[in-house]
């Protein structure tokens, strides 16, 4: 069986002789672009936990009125908007480089449930 060769421009990576130094920076590296995963899954999850407790707690419709104008709106809109909402921040988050700020919009829109559970108690 032949032996591997590697050029001088690759280096073997079971190569003993690699540093730890390397190492933690390859695990770094992995670290930094898994970072938006990293950030989102506990978004999603808040998000989710949210839309269950609203879809309990929330009455069937809601009537808007302005004046003569009435909106009814559904509990499935209700529920389903903000976590539409947050969906859409975390798929941003999920394709940008910069991670930080989708995040943090997607952060602001968990509080659109809790806004409408707070409204709809008082």
């Amino acid at each position: 069986m032949a032996k591997l060769q590697y050029s001088d421009d690759t280096q073997n990576p079971y190569d003993p002789k690699k540093s730890k130094g390397e190492n933690l920076k390859a695990v770094l590296r992995w670290a930094f672009r898994l970072r938006s995963v990293a950030l989102s899954f506990p978004v999603a999850v808040i998000a989710v936990i949210l839309a269950v407790n609203n879809m309990a707690l929330l009455p069937s419709q809601l009537v808007i009125g302005f004046g003569e104008s009435v909106t009814i709106i559904s509990k499935a809109v209700l529920v389903m908007g903000p976590l539409a909402l947050t969906a859409l921040s975390i798929l941003m988050t999920l394709l940008s480089k910069r991670v930080t700020y989708p995040w943090i919009i997607s952060i602001f829109t968990l509080l659109l449930p809790l806004a409408l559970v707070i409204t709809m108690s008082f």
